[in-house]
């Protein structure tokens, strides 16, 4: 917009009209544009607009002060804003765009730097300094090669590594970090989980470790510094090797669950599994012993129901059912002369020993102990009366063998006497074989007593856990197992694969869910024929598949680094995100928000699809630079700006009648006649008229008594209001 002023000078002889002239120069250069001013173009296909602007290059353009576009086919838009790549692009105050085909956008006091060839950062202070890196929000960086932030102070320092959300961090090479303050900082790592500071979002410190919720971390805590590799965390304050320093292929699945130990797995909301190849199941289990599987803890113990019969055999490491257990009480019933009660009991055995009946088999051996001690001191008796030589009881001279009815016939010995049975004492332990006929002692009866006691205490107990263990159809409402169909598969190193059909091939993979597949290193399958095909790919959700990436959600599809969040949704753009119901990212570096959301366009935010579009609420007024603006600071925008176009109008009204008075005024200016003799005055009147604007003028004239015609004369004239023009001067005649 320009502005004219008008200005009257009187001087003796000389006569200023209306002057107009521009309040400040403006600049532009170019084909069509007209050269003044500090301006420096070197080609004719430049465009340059701005004080001390500059275009070097071919077709360049160069709009603001101090703009400068130095490479060909590059432009620069804003003060001191600088394109200085091939064909780059620099929008906004102090940006800078210095890599081939990069762009810059971002205004302020801070600049916006796109260093790397194909980078792109757009946001106050963005910085893209690597080949192809992606710096989107104020003060994202992109420092490693092929990186993208996303989100105001983003970090993305690792190669390939992506940090999508405000202050999210991914250092790590090949990194992932999703969320409000989430750090991935592990080579490959994965974080995913806001929190309302660093303490309280995702971290994954190791190589190849996932942390998935709210102050999840794997391999390490921002206290601590660990950097330990391959540890998985998923859900909220889920943990990870993530206690002590070396701690490798710890999983944690479940809010608040740990695994604090190698190759150790907590399953369920605050397991924890302290121990090296530990396996805690189900919600509050703990498992504190190497190489052991718990379903519970300490007074919150659970059965363990629909569990196969485990091979009987030497070797076998299967676990048994309580009908094996059942069978096996049968069995020891039946060598007690037995049977087994309604609760799978032994039924108190009943012997007649010497006429007695003894119901307990401890009875029945002390009677056998007394008749064997009887039986012993008879025969002690007996020898004292019979010779070592001759008789029924003989004693050989050399050997010392004492032999009893050696060279008699008769199959019975009976050492009772009047007063009746007797005592046999001083008997050896005689030899308990399948082949031995030797008497057994008093000592010997008793250990044994003592260990049928043991054992008849060990079956009850043993039939208390058999009748606990129930059928399919009781037990634990958290854990169950049925296991009809076909087995489950873990061949990969460290690899684990719970479910019919699932199967964990890939080294440190996870499958949990009829026909899970998880084939690919450090790759995790959950749910029903979910699929994880790519190295730490994650794929949670009925049917979900993720190749080399990251799918969560009923018939979930990821791949090419992509990021799919909520039942049927697709990202298969290279790192693209879906997130809600059916969202579909199919383009590079997309991002699809919202239940039906999609977006086949790269580098593009989408909230709805054609047709279905949404409006973004509850947003507050924007502050920064790149903050968002919602309708309220538009409207009032609006407001002001109407404002200052009416002001301007008026101004611009008052100038063009003021022009226009000034004009009328000059065109109003009464002739100057000379008078017809000495001593005479002439007096003229004058009018004029100019687009809508009426002026009003007089001259008078005085011929002098000069020997030369000489005369004196003055002029007034108005075109309305201020506008005033006057002269006056000497005219001689010769």
């Amino acid at each position: 917009m320009r502005r004219f002023s008008a200005a009257i000078a009187i001087t003796a002889g000389t006569l200023f009209l209306l002057e107009l002239q521009p309040a400040r120069a403006f600049t532009c250069t170019g084909t069509l544009g007209a050269a003044s001013g500090t301006t420096d173009a070197n080609d004719v296909q430049d465009l340059v607009c701005g004080v001390n602007a500059a275009a070097t290059g071919i077709q360049d353009v160069a709009v603001g002060s101090g703009a400068s576009a130095t490479s060909d086919y590059a432009t620069a838009v804003g003060a001191s804003a600088s394109a200085t790549g091939l064909q780059s692009l620099a929008v906004g105050f102090g940006s800078s765009a210095q890599g081939n085909n990069s762009i810059a956008i971002g205004t302020g006091t801070g600049t916006a730097g796109a260093l790397g060839t194909l980078a792109v950062a757009t946001g106050y202070q963005a910085l893209a300094s690597g080949y192809g890196n992606v710096a989107y929000g104020a003060s994202a960086v992109a420092s490693g090669l092929g990186a993208s932030a996303y989100g105001f102070q983003s970090s993305a320092a690792g190669g390939s590594s992506v940090a999508l959300g405000s202050q999210a961090t991914s250092s790590g090479l090949r990194s992932t970090a999703m969320g409000f303050f989430s750090r991935a900082t592990g080579q490959e790592s994965i974080a995913i989980g806001a929190g309302l500071n660093a303490t309280q979002a995702a971290y994954s410190a190791g190589s190849g470790s996932i942390a998935i919720g709210n102050r999840a971390a794997a391999g390490g805590t921002d206290a601590n510094g660990f950097n330990n590799a391959g540890n998985t965390a998923i859900g909220q304050r889920a943990l990870a090797g993530s206690s002590a320093s070396g701690i490798t292929n710890a999983t944690a699945l479940g809010n608040s669950a740990s695994a604090q130990a190698n190759n150790a797995l907590a399953l369920g909301a605050s397991a924890s599994a302290t121990a090296a190849n530990a396996v805690a199941l189900g919600m509050g289990s703990l498992a504190d012993v190497a190489n052991t599987v718990s379903v519970g803890a300490l007074g919150s113990e659970r059965r363990i129901v629909n569990v196969a019969d485990g091979t009987i055999a030497s070797g076998s490491s299967d676990a048994a059912t309580a009908g094996q257990l059942y069978t096996a009480n049968q069995r020891v019933a039946a060598a007690f002369g037995t049977t087994l009660d309604g609760s799978g009991q032994l039924v108190a055995p009943s012997y007649t020993i010497q006429g007695t009946a003894y119901n307990n088999v401890g009875s029945a051996f002390g009677a056998v102990d007394s008749w064997m001690t009887a039986t012993s001191t008879s025969l002690t008796s007996l020898q004292t009366q019979v010779s070592g030589s001759s008789g029924l009881v003989q004693q050989d001279a050399t050997t010392r063998i004492i032999t009893v009815g050696a060279a008699t016939d008769g199959t019975v010995v009976d050492v009772s006497g009047t007063s009746g049975n007797r005592t046999v004492t001083g008997v050896a332990n005689g030899a308990v074989t399948s082949t031995s006929t030797d008497a057994v002692n008093g000592s010997q009866l008793y250990a044994t007593n003592q260990q049928v006691a043991a054992n008849t205490s060990d079956i009850a107990n043993l039939s208390t856990v058999v009748a606990g263990l129930g059928g399919s159809g009781t037990g634990s409402n958290y854990i169950r197992a049925n296991g009809t169909g076909p087995a489950a598969s873990a061949t990969g190193a460290n690899a684990a694969a719970i479910g019919s059909r699932s199967n964990a091939s890939g080294a440190d993979a996870l499958a949990f869910g009829t026909n899970a597949q998880a084939t690919q290193s450090g790759a995790i399958a959950m749910g029903l024929n979910s699929a994880s095909t790519g190295t730490n790919a994650i794929a949670i959700g009925t049917g979900a598949l993720a190749t080399g990436s990251v799918a969560v959600g009923a018939a979930a599809t990821a791949s090419n680094g992509g990021a799919a969040f909520g039942d049927g949704t697709t990202a298969t753009g290279t790192n693209s995100a879906a997130l809600g119901t059916n969202a579909s990212a199919t383009a590079a570096n997309s991002v699809a928000i919202g239940s039906g959301s999609t977006n086949t366009v790269a580098n593009t935010v989408s909230f709805g699809s054609a047709g279905n579009e949404r409006r973004l609420t509850n947003v507050a007024a924007g502050i920064n630079q790149t903050d968002a603006v919602n309708v309220g600071q538009l409207q009032s925008i609006a407001s002001g700006f109407q404002s200052q176009i009416g002001g301007l109008q008026n101004q611009i009204t008052d100038n063009q009648r003021e022009a226009r008075r000034g004009i009328v005024a000059a065109v109003a200016v009464a002739p100057v006649l000379m008078p017809s003799a000495a001593g005479k005055t002439t007096v003229a009147v004058n009018t004029g008229y100019y687009r809508g604007e009426t002026g009003v003028g007089i001259g008078i004239s005085h011929r002098l008594n000069f020997a030369v015609p000489t005369v004196l004369y003055g002029s007034y004239s108005n075109g309305g209001g201020a506008e005033h023009i006057g002269r006056a001067g000497m005219a001689v005649e010769f």
